[in-house]
């Protein structure tokens, strides 16, 4: 398959934004799972999230996922909404989607003749979105806490390219992308691509844009789509994204018995939840997503360490004995 270019023009008159999307980093780790595709998302956590999918609905996707293409429906993409957006949103995207467009997106994507691994989606494709959305749902839960780690990063990101755009320096982000996706001499160039459409130019256009999305999924990610009639977006390992994952597999600190076993930000609610924290405490002095901390407080809370209690309106977390045993057991010089 042929490269694709699209001749951006003096990028000064190229309307350029940057996205936090965590849509497009799930899709960026299922590739790496289940498409063969190498995003560099570390083993640790490949094998996290692997051991969280339902079986069959991965089983489902494999085949898709790894077609000889890569090419995927735009309303698979995760990224219907292209702007900032979180992951509760994007799954309502997928409960959303309606069967019978997907299905005529799909059979036109192959001239009216899908191959087989896609037949299934055009015959009952209720039953597909249903899959789908428990794939994505199972693979988001495992993913979620490094996803939250990677906040500052997505931040510092997006004041890299805004400062770019006003200095002048776009042209200097671009080239270094890290991308498999390349610019030079006013080109996009997107390997093994076949868009649907006619190339067409974003320089001086009101309506389409290039978005850039960072990917926090794995150092090698890179993904792209010029489906859209309103922009072409590209996808690209998020800057920084090496500190994160160097500092997991340096694991707690020294003598940390208590994160050692449990892990650190576990071990940290464990220990605050002496005085019966709500959620929203404990995201607040951790740092994290309510999100994240449910997550976690849910595996304590199955291991016997952590119990809830109603009091009024909210539910307080407590360390039952066992908790309490263990993190005096662990915390012991």
């Amino acid at each position: 398959m042929d490269d694709y270019v699209i001749p951006l023009g003096p990028l000064e008159h190229v309307s350029v934004s940057v996205i936090r999307h965590p849509g497009a980093t799930m899709l960026s780790v299922l590739s790496d799972l289940l498409g063969g595709r190498k995003h560099g998302v570390p083993a640790v956590r490949r094998d996290v999230v692997r051991r969280s999918l339902p079986a069959a609905d991965a089983a489902g996707m494999v085949a898709l996922l790894s077609s000889a293409d890569g090419w995927l429906p735009e309303s698979l993409a995760l990224l219907r909404t292209l702007d900032s957006i979180d992951m509760a949103t994007v799954l309502e995207e997928v409960d959303g989607l309606d069967p019978d467009l997907l299905a005529a997106e799909v059979d036109a994507g192959f001239g009216g003749d899908p191959p087989p691994v896609w037949r299934a989606v055009v015959d009952r494709p209720e039953a597909f979105v249903a899959s789908y959305h428990r794939l994505v749902a199972a693979a988001w839960d495992s993913f979620a806490p490094l996803w939250t780690e990677s906040d500052g990063l997505h931040a510092r990101e997006a004041e890299r390219v805004g400062v770019a755009a006003v200095s002048g320096g776009l042209e200097i982000v671009m080239n270094g992308l890290r991308s498999a996706v390349s610019f030079d001499g006013g080109r996009l160039q997107l390997p093994n691509c076949r868009p649907n459409s006619a190339p067409w130019q974003l320089a001086n256009t009101e309506h389409r844009r290039l978005v850039l999305v960072p990917l926090a999924s794995g150092l090698t990610a890179s993904m792209y789509s010029v489906e859209r009639e309103d922009a072409v977006w590209v996808g690209y390992p998020l800057p920084g994204l090496g500190q994160i994952l160097d500092r997991r597999r340096a694991g707690p600190a020294p003598g940390d018995a208590l994160a050692l076993v449990l892990g650190p930000v576990r071990a940290a609610i464990l220990r605050h939840a002496g005085n019966a924290p709500s959620v929203s405490d404990l995201a607040s002095r951790l740092e994290l997503g309510p999100s994240t901390v449910t997550y976690h407080c849910d595996h304590l809370v199955n291991a016997g360490l952590l119990e809830r209690a109603r009091r009024g309106r909210e539910v307080r977390l407590n360390r039952t004995d066992r908790g309490t045993g263990l993190m005096n057991l662990l915390s012991a010089p």
